[in-house]
């Protein structure tokens, strides 16, 4: 046919060199071109490696491994520990009330050292060695921290009065020595700071936020006194509610007087106070 045919494609077959690089320049089905030095997927692979398969090495990860029970052998004596990321909730909770009581004791130690108004979260935040945002994280403000303190004092008060105490004594007997270690109470730090937040801390009315009601679980528990000495014989028929508010009175004010007078002889006050009180309601 000539050169002219030549030219438009009528050319001679190919040979078998041409034929094998043709076939491999041709797609693979799984897309684009075969490198020559990596293996197209399914192939073995060639080379120095070839044959090789990889193997997890057992030591290394059992030394890597959680030893919980699932993974532990039946001889090995450790408990199972914790799972990471379940819930750590009567953990967390004590953590919050250790963080929460932390902040309460130095709320007290600041109102006794620098009065009530002197007393700003900033620095009750620094006392108790917290951030500002973690102390607004437990309380609402400065009332409501303040709230707080008065109520955890007063119950601690309460507790160390009665912890020194014969409860199986006769009942004249433990009012006597209740009304003594109160007063020696009279010069702490939690007295103190508790007579400035009564004082202090108003509602949004104006009068003060701590009423009565706080007194209602200290009430409670001299009503229970009161009534083993009727059961005894050893105190007279009375109405214990009246008398407990009465009891309860005449301690606040024995505090505040010794308070703001330490020269005063604070177990001359209290056995003073002591018998007018029983002269009341001891049973002759």
């Amino acid at each position: 046919m000539g050169a002219r045919g030549h030219r438009r494609g009528l050319r001679d077959p190919p040979g078998p060199e041409s034929t094998r690089r043709s076939q491999e320049q041709r797609p693979r089905p799984g897309g684009g071109r075969r490198h020559r030095g990596r293996p197209h997927r399914g192939e073995p692979r060639r080379g120095r490696d070839s044959g090789r398969v990889p193997v997890l090495d057992a030591r290394r990860d059992a030394r890597c491994r959680r030893p919980d029970a699932a993974h532990r052998g039946a001889g090995d004596p450790r408990p199972p520990g914790p799972v990471t990321g379940a819930p750590q909730g009567p953990r967390r909770r004590l953590d919050e009330d250790r963080r929460r009581a932390q902040i309460i004791t130095a709320a007290v130690e600041e109102v006794a050292a620098s009065g009530y108004e002197g007393a700003t979260l900033t620095r009750v935040a620094a006392r108790a060695g917290v951030s500002k945002g973690l102390l607004w994280h437990y309380f609402t403000g400065k009332d409501d921290l303040m709230a707080a303190t008065a109520e955890s004092t007063l119950r601690r008060i309460t507790d160390a009065v009665a912890a020194g105490l014969d409860l199986a004594a006769p009942v004249p007997d433990v009012i006597r020595a209740a009304l003594r270690r109160a007063a020696d109470l009279s010069a702490t730090t939690e007295l103190i700071a508790l007579d400035r937040i009564v004082h202090n801390l108003r509602g949004p009315d104006g009068a003060p936020r701590l009423t009565l009601d706080a007194y209602e679980e200290v009430y409670a528990g001299q009503e229970t006194l009161f009534r083993r000495g009727q059961a005894e014989g050893s105190l007279r028929g009375f109405d214990t509610r009246v008398m407990a508010v009465t009891y309860q009175g005449a301690v606040d004010m024995m505090i505040a007087y010794l308070t703001a007078h330490p020269e005063a002889d604070r177990h001359a006050y209290a056995d003073a106070l002591a018998e007018i009180l029983l002269s009341g309601i001891a049973r002759a």
